[in-house]
């Protein structure tokens, strides 16, 4: 992880990403199974992606997702969703940008 980020497991399939800077919270996401999916030690969910609004437009939500995608392949994850409302400006700035973003964990 980067030197600004820290990861917090819950268990072996649930962790949690935070993003720092000057020791404050700026950003945050959360990656677990699919609850209910008959692939669900394959599939998972991406929620929680928060990003502190002075923050915002600085790439800090396009790192957290790379982060998690990456975590989430070694965990063995093979797919992955983003759950965010759908009022998020941002999250649908990371869809538009998907290219680059691309979460199939």
């Amino acid at each position: 992880l980067p030197r600004w980020m820290r990861s917090v497991r819950f268990n072996e399939r649930r962790f949690f990403l935070v993003a720092q800077h000057r020791d404050r919270i700026i950003g945050t996401v959360a990656v677990r199974e699919q609850p209910g999916s008959p692939w669900e030690s394959h599939h998972c969910t991406v929620s929680r992606l928060f990003v502190h609004p002075a923050c915002r437009r600085m790439g800090v939500a396009t790192k957290l997702i790379q982060e998690a995608a990456k975590k989430a392949r070694e965990l063995g994850y093979r797919k992955a969703e983003l759950r965010a409302p759908k009022t998020s400006l941002g999250v649908r700035r990371l869809c538009e940008e998907g290219q680059r973003v691309k979460a199939d964990a």
